[in-house]
């Protein structure tokens, strides 16, 4: 038996906004995202139940950089949780079959913004 976890976490509070700089006399194109540092964390393992299966599993959590304040209808994003299933049949020392699942499933996500702010539209909170 096999048990591995994983932690992580990606800086993405440096993607604040994509500025457009324009030559005059056009203003500049301005998206705001204001993303937020996110987390991954998972679990999972491995059973060896024979010489010739090997079956794993497994859950991990994977946080949005997004928030509902600058969510877009571009990027609908929101977190997401991962189960894993998979299994090994090993038919020689040189020929294994390796066969897995994945269902990701996200959370529902909420956007908050009807028209872009730039063009004088509004937020729904």
């Amino acid at each position: 038996f096999m048990l591995a976890a994983t932690y992580a976490e990606t800086g993405w509070e440096s993607l604040q906004e994509v500025r457009i700089d324009f030559v005059n006399p056009d203003p500049d194109s301005v998206e705001q995202f204001q993303w937020d540092t996110t987390r991954f964390s998972s679990i999972g393992g491995e059973f060896k139940l024979s010489d010739a299966w090997t079956v794993r599993a497994g859950y991990a959590f994977d946080e949005t950089p997004t928030t509902v304040a600058h969510r877009t209808p571009r990027l609908p994003d929101e977190d997401r949780q991962w189960y894993s299933l998979g299994a090994t049949w090993q038919l020689s020392d040189a020929l294994g079959i390796n066969f897995a699942y994945t269902h990701i499933k996200p959370d529902e996500p909420q956007i908050a913004i009807t028209t872009p702010p730039a063009a004088g539209g509004q937020r729904l909170f």
